[in-house]
């Protein structure tokens, strides 16, 4: 295997996903699969992955911006209201 590594989320049940990202038109849809083929190297800035409660699967949800919300997340400080 090489050395720059593809991004992955271990899910709560211990299943691997990998990020990918497609484009129609000037739409972005990022998406998590098991296959490791064609996965993105690193998350896109301004989002954080999420895991949906019922099903487990990962999703991308856009973060708080800026520099306040990457110094939080760094720090591992919410960035969310109420939490």
């Amino acid at each position: 295997m090489g050395l720059i590594r593809p991004f992955k989320y271990t899910n709560s049940e211990g299943e691997t996903y990998f990020l990918h990202k497609s484009e129609k038109g000037d739409r972005t849809n990022y998406y998590f699969s098991k296959n490791p083929e064609g996965s993105l190297r690193s998350r896109p800035s301004g989002f954080k992955v999420k895991e949906n409660p019922h099903s487990h699967m990962p999703y991308l949800k856009r973060g708080r911006g800026g520099i306040l919300g990457s110094i939080m997340e760094l720090l591992g400080m919410s960035t969310e209201s109420g939490t």
